[in-house]
């Protein structure tokens, strides 16, 4: 429910972005593993709200725009600050100024 809350309560399109992001590069890749393994109400919930939600933009599917580039460089950056290597895979991964934000990223 913690999830849940923390998404209804973006109140930017930047954090939406985020949100989304971080959706697309974590738990949409791993969403049928991670829900064989652990169920759960909270990640049934955050997947149905992420994508009933459109982003404006191109209208070429999944995009990072400039105004979204920076949180998920830093998101990046401290979730995978171990590993490099890992980080920029994770940022090319995300689609749209791929090179851009993989660089920021590395």
């Amino acid at each position: 429910k913690v999830i849940c809350e923390i998404v209804k309560d973006c109140l930017t399109d930047a954090m939406k972005g985020v949100v989304t992001a971080v959706y697309d590069s974590v738990i949409k890749k791993n969403k049928t593993k991670m829900l064989q393994e652990n169920p759960s109400p909270d990640r049934e919930a955050l997947n149905a709200l992420l994508l009933s939600y459109e982003r404006r933009g191109s209208g070429m599917g999944f995009q990072i725009a400039a105004v979204h580039a920076i949180p998920c460089v830093l998101w990046i950056a401290l979730k995978y600050h171990t590993s490099a290597e890992w980080g920029v895979m994770k940022a090319i991964s995300l689609g749209g100024d791929t090179d851009t934000i993989a660089s920021m990223v590395g």
